[in-house]
């Protein structure tokens, strides 16, 4: 087979190659449960938005470095905290308003909290980074 210009047959969804280990730690059956997809949606997703197992990770991170105490989850003090290095750092991001309320926090909350229990768990950041970030 050459390197020449063979196409998928229209239909046909791209082969993704993803690193054993990244499919292991971000694709597999727990991780899936806890951000809400299947796994062939997940991976539909992540081809279609062209994230990298490297962006992925960045997103971990991320998390890790909003969740402070390290519970696993991001509460309201810790998005609270978030949305005030965000809003001075990035004051287009305060919605014109420079103090930050409770009604802030609760509203950029429920866009990561799909189960609406108040906390924001990794698979909910993940999930919602993946659609959305």
């Amino acid at each position: 087979m050459g390197c020449g210009g063979s196409k998928e047959p229209a239909g046909k969804k791209p082969v993704l190659h993803l690193s054993e280990t990244f499919v292991d730690r971000i694709v597999s059956k727990d991780m899936l449960s806890k951000i809400g997809f299947h796994e062939e949606e997940i991976i539909d997703k992540i081809i279609q938005t062209g994230l990298t197992e490297g962006k992925l990770m960045k997103f971990v991170d991320e998390f890790r470095m909003i969740d402070e105490d390290g519970s696993g989850e991001i509460d309201f003090e810790e998005m609270k905290e978030l949305l005030k290095k965000m809003w001075s750092a990035y004051p287009e991001y305060a919605d014109g308003n420079a103090d930050i309320n409770d009604e802030d926090v609760w509203k950029r909350m429920k866009k990561f909290d799909a189960n609406s229990d108040g906390k924001v768990s990794q698979g909910e950041y993940l999930r919602y980074m993946i659609l959305h970030g």
